[in-house]
């Protein structure tokens, strides 16, 4: 199988503990998974400080493929 594109609220769902998030995370565990540049804008934008942004930025380099608008 091929990479998961995860989308914004999946990720925002898991972050908030919503029942139905965590299960598609454990459903696609192990399997790589990619974000756009438009998700992680938002994600990033939402860090309420510094600290919050950095360790974001940090946690999706490490778990997500970033793919760019213009892939």
């Amino acid at each position: 199988m091929g990479t998961i594109l995860i989308d914004t609220s999946v990720i925002i769902g898991v972050m908030r503990q919503h029942d139905n998030a965590i299960d598609l995370a454990r459903q696609i565990a192990g399997r790589p998974k990619a974000v756009t540049d438009g998700v992680m804008g938002e994600l990033l934008a939402g860090a309420r400080n510094k600290a919050e942004f950095y360790a974001l930025l940090k946690h999706l380099q490490d778990n997500f493929a970033w793919l760019q608008a213009n892939e």
